[in-house]
């Protein structure tokens, strides 16, 4: 997890991104934000094949001001 970062984000975001689920929790340390875990996939291999291209990227969540309604909103970015 990166700095200012809690387990819900961006885990959530990428679940979702690439329709995965948690199946096992393996190791989860609060102290140093170390989180191995098991996802899972009930969709083709099309699917798990799109996420492993996050493997070795960091991954967060930015925050970001949309100029229409001038809400402040987050979104996931990968970055190489």
């Amino acid at each position: 997890m990166e700095e200012d970062e809690n387990l819900q984000n961006p885990l959530e975001d990428i679940l979702d991104k690439f329709y995965v689920y948690v199946s096992e929790f393996i190791q989860y340390e609060t102290d140093n934000s170390v989180i191995q875990l098991e996802l899972s996939s009930e969709n083709d291999l099309d699917y798990m094949k799109q996420f492993k291209i996050i493997l070795g990227k960091q991954i967060y969540n930015e925050k970001y001001k949309d100029n229409i309604s001038g809400k402040t909103y987050s979104r996931l970015v990968i970055k190489d």
